[in-house]
């Protein structure tokens, strides 16, 4: 595969009917875990895996703080819900010809490497469209679980 190859493709994470598990939004822990929606994670037009009732900003809190730090420490991702039984509902895997994305309940394999750059771009779309999105129906910013989480750091760090 040349870089050419690896640039040129797609990745992103999409989630769909976004809602709440508990009747009001009132602390980071029910924004963290109980805000969910359908998603999706989607490379070149193929869905790889997708879960209804996903804590997607628990995703956008985690993916975030990987990106942040993967430059320095090259480290693989899997990101495990705490409300899950399921190690790794979504990874990112660090291969000799560029990195492998999916998930221990993927619906079909993803064999295309990936740069890094494009991984951590999808990361920081995602973070920054959920984040529009909370705000705009729940009035509450993801931003602040940095602090709560014990590591702050915003979308972009990566650029």
């Amino acid at each position: 595969m040349s870089p050419h190859d690896i640039a040129a493709s797609r990745m992103e994470f999409r989630w769909r009917d976004l809602s709440q598990e508990v009747p009001t939004v009132r602390d980071p822990s029910d924004l963290y875990l109980h805000v969910v929606a359908t998603f999706s994670v989607i490379v070149n037009h193929q869905v790889i895996y997708e879960m209804e009732l996903f804590p997607v900003v628990e995703f956008a809190i985690n993916s975030q703080r990987w990106s942040s730090e993967v430059g320095l420490t090259q480290e693989d991702f899997s990101y495990t819900s705490l409300e899950a039984e399921e190690e790794g509902l979504v990874w990112f895997k660090k291969q000799s010809d560029g990195w492998r994305v999916g998930s221990i309940l993927q619906q079909c394999e993803c064999t295309l490497a990936l740069g890094l750059k494009e991984i951590q771009r999808s990361v920081d779309e995602y973070y920054v469209g959920l984040r529009g999105a909370i705000k705009q129906q729940f009035g509450l910013d993801i931003e602040d679980l940095f602090d709560w989480r014990g590591k702050r750091m915003s979308p972009g760090a990566t650029d």
